[in-house]
């Protein structure tokens, strides 16, 4: 983000109303999500960090451990699996033309509220974007710890 202060700005903003804002979705929802989007693009650095927070929320290890694995956890809370299931119905392009189909629209409302289908879906525009910039720089996880993925990104651009 150093490379372009104010656009790194906006999107810490952005990320901190993610992490620390009045939002209508639980944590664990969001951590779910982050974490699932983050294997998704095998972005090694979220997913170290956001192990830690989704963990910090009450995530169970069996449930990091699947995400980790690209499966879904076996023991989701309904709202966890709302989210989850609206995140990968974005990603995949469920409804043809549209972002979503109809179907998976309504039942992430149902669950999650417009408010809350609002706020996942931001959350995975976000975490796509920010794991494309993590994987574009190659951002490491700290040294020392262990890598989440084999064969990740090779050496930082940074």
């Amino acid at each position: 983000m150093l490379l372009s202060p104010q656009l790194g700005r906006q999107l810490v903003g952005l990320a901190d109303c993610l992490r620390f804002g009045d939002l209508a979705i639980s944590q664990r929802s969001a951590e779910v999500v982050i974490l699932y989007l983050a294997r998704l693009h095998c972005a090694e650095y979220p997913f170290w960090s956001h192990t830690k927070i989704g963990k910090a929320a009450g995530l169970s290890d069996e449930t990091v451990e699947a995400l980790r694995l690209g499966r879904r956890p076996p023991t989701l809370e309904p709202d966890e699996a709302a989210a989850l299931d609206l995140a990968t119905a974005l990603l995949e392009g469920s409804g043809g033309g549209e972002a979503v189909s109809d179907d998976a629209y309504r039942a992430a409302v149902q669950v999650l509220g417009e408010r809350g289908v609002f706020e996942i879906v931001t959350l995975t525009g976000f975490y796509t974007t920010l794991a494309r910039v993590v994987n574009a720089f190659r951002v490491p996880v700290p040294t020392g710890e262990p890598r989440p993925f084999e064969g990740g990104p090779p050496a930082s651009r940074l």
